[in-house]
């Protein structure tokens, strides 16, 4: 794909894997992040730098290692609107899909609160969980 002069804007996807040393499930983020730059590999290269800076270690409250990795990136997107109200900035495509899986894709305005919310207290909790406990380590 040969990309117009003016993209200036990408947005990546990046797996992120989060890992508690003895349980062998793993929970998985994919970030989507803005990214300014003036070529596909400047992008792709910004990307994984950004990425690769959200990698961390630490012990959570149950004194369990905790560690979050890199895994790489799912997608890297240009942005071809300029970046203003109403612009698009991705977009994904179904395609076959009957009445019943359209609807399943729709939320009301209470059910997308609701979840923000849910996510704002769960990160918010875990925050000042991480934070008493460096304390209490810091202090032993």
């Amino acid at each position: 794909m040969i990309l117009p002069d003016d993209v200036k804007w990408f947005i990546s996807s990046e797996v992120q894997e989060c890992a508690i040393h003895g349980h062998p499930e793993k929970t998985v983020w994919v970030n989507h992040r803005l990214i300014r730059a003036s070529s596909f590999d400047e992008a792709y290269k910004r990307a994984i730098e950004f990425g690769k800076a959200e990698e961390d270690t630490y012990l959570n409250a149950d004194k369990e290692q905790v560690t979050w990795r890199f895994r790489g990136l799912q997608d890297l997107q240009p942005l071809f609107d300029a970046l203003e109200d109403g612009a698009e900035l991705i977009f994904d495509s179904y395609d076959d899909q009957t009445e019943q899986q359209i609807l399943r894709r729709l939320h009301s305005k209470q059910e997308i609160w609701d979840r923000l919310n849910a996510e704002q207290s769960d990160r918010e909790t875990q925050a000042l969980i991480d934070t008493e406990f460096k304390k209490l380590v810091d202090e032993s």
